[in-house]
């Protein structure tokens, strides 16, 4: 079954000055409905960010300075990770969509792992109301994995039939053999 981060509650975590050390009022539980959050409550113009979905295997990361423009300090990481439950459809691909308005955001800001997504900002400056946007690529399931899980399907419920009608010599419907 493919399970992407649509309508899934997810973490989003932000880190200042390094990656690995957590910001105030971090991490955040959030639901991937497209809604805006709060990234940050202790931040002086906090910024918003949303997940939602684009395709069946695709979704996408909204992150805004909604008030006021602001400049992200150029420290060595300044920035956010989202992550979904690990066994997921896998996360294949990143990048920044092309109607991305925020300067100098790249996609050589991005990385992933199989189940999370981590941004820095870095240097980054947001004029008043751009959005920055990333695109998150799940993996699409192989048509002949569609298949061989049908096959296996079929072999377990033809084998669970078979056990509720017990042997042929338990019905009768084997004639007897005689020395």
């Amino acid at each position: 079954m493919t399970v992407i981060w649509n309508n899934q509650s997810l973490v989003f975590t932000y880190y200042f000055p390094t990656y690995g050390t957590v910001f105030a009022d971090s991490p955040l539980d959030f639901v991937a409905d497209g809604s805006p959050y709060l990234s940050t409550l202790t931040a002086p113009s906090p910024a918003t960010f949303s997940v939602g979905n684009v395709t069946p295997y695709e979704e996408q990361i909204s992150y805004t300075y909604p008030t006021s423009g602001h400049n992200l300090t150029n420290t060595s990481f300044n920035g956010f990770t989202i992550s979904g439950p690990a066994g997921d459809t896998p996360i294949v691909g990143v990048r920044v969509d092309a109607s991305n308005a925020v300067p100098g955001l790249t996609s050589a800001a991005l990385s992933f792992t199989s189940n999370a997504v981590t941004v820095n900002l870095a240097g980054d400056a947001f004029p008043a109301g751009a959005v920055a946007l990333i695109d998150v690529d799940f993996a699409i399931p192989e048509p002949g994995g569609v298949v061989l899980f049908a096959s296996g399907l079929l072999l377990v419920f033809a084998i669970t039939r078979l056990r509720r009608r017990g042997p042929a010599w338990a019905r009768g419907t084997v004639a007897a053999c005689s020395p």
